[in-house]
């Protein structure tokens, strides 16, 4: 039975350790920030110790969506530097066999119109709007590649298309886009508006995977053994624009208004999609389509 350690509490690491623990051949312990802050170099390395984990999966972060990147970047790209730094000399003290670095899409460049690779990693800049978040995490991808390379080990970084989950509740899930808009529109809904504001111009393509998808991805990556490749890409194979996505929810929350898109220049990238055909050609493929998610995460949802 191999001993899985996760760590973050957050919406990734919750679905990760909920499916896992499904299966009974798994041994899963979760560490969040309430036990275990990373930005502090000693504690970690004293849980390894305790717990002697085979595999480690780091969902440990500090996140935000576009507006809390333009309104705190240094706090986002310190202390999420801090964390991989943190973690990932912790795992080459304690020698951990598998390491699963769990990464956002937003590392990869913001200026090709088409599914990326993980050849396409440094390829071009990133969005300057998440800029300090993104740097954080491709240092993650960098240490993790150098480890592999130098230890001979199985680490590996995971690059995840936009999550969305049912819990949208959780703190570090709150802000990006479908929770987001699920709170914009149902508000509206309920106070009866006649229209509704978004960013942007309602163009920007994007995929959303539904993190129970992104959790049994994980399970597949690990039991079959999906360490060859230094970074993988988790994704489906449908993109949709953000005014196909706002069409959806205002179905989904039955909002009788208008949709207005502001077309302030607040888009971020315009094009984000993942080429997950790697993994797919492993025999893994999402379930969770994504009206059928949406309105999954609308059942569970507060205000």
């Amino acid at each position: 039975m191999p001993k899985v350690l996760i760590l973050g509490k957050g919406l990734v690491g919750e679905a990760v350790s909920n499916y896992l623990k499904l299966d009974a051949s798994f041994e899963v312990e979760v560490l969040g920030r309430s036990v275990l802050d990373l930005r502090n170099p000693l504690v970690l390395l004293d849980e390894l110790k305790r717990i002697k984990p085979e595999i480690v999966i780091l969902a440990a972060g500090v996140v935000g969506g576009i507006e809390k990147n333009i309104a705190e970047p240094y706090v986002l790209g310190s202390e999420n530097a801090k964390i991989i730094l943190n973690s990932i000399d912790a795992f080459t003290q304690f020698n951990v066999k598998q390491v699963l670095n769990l990464v956002p899409a937003c590392v990869y460049p913001s200026n090709l119109n088409r599914r990326m690779k993980p050849e396409d990693l440094w390829a071009g800049p990133m969005e300057k709007t998440s800029l300090p978040y993104s740097v954080a995490k491709i240092l993650g991808i960098t240490l993790i590649n150098a480890a592999r390379e130098q230890n001979n080990s199985k680490w590996i970084s995971i690059v995840a298309t936009n999550l969305y989950g049912d819990d949208s509740n959780i703190e570090t899930h709150k802000a990006h886009v479908i929770p987001a808009l699920l709170r914009k529109f149902t508000s509206a809904t309920i106070e009866d508006k006649r229209a509704i504001t978004l960013l942007g111009d309602g163009t920007p393509v994007r995929e959303f995977l539904h993190v129970d998808d992104f959790a049994s991805a994980i399970k597949h990556i690990i039991i079959n053994d999906v360490f060859s490749e230094p970074v993988l890409n988790v994704s489906g194979d449908t993109s949709w624009t953000i005014s196909d996505l706002a069409a959806i929810i205002k179905e989904v929350t039955k909002f009788q208004g208008e949709i207005v898109f502001a077309n302030d220049g607040r888009n971020g990238t315009m094009v984000k999609l993942l080429d997950g055909s790697k993994l797919h050609s492993m025999g893994w493929v999402p379930k969770i389509s994504l009206p059928e998610g949406v309105f999954r995460v609308y059942e569970k949802f507060e205000i």
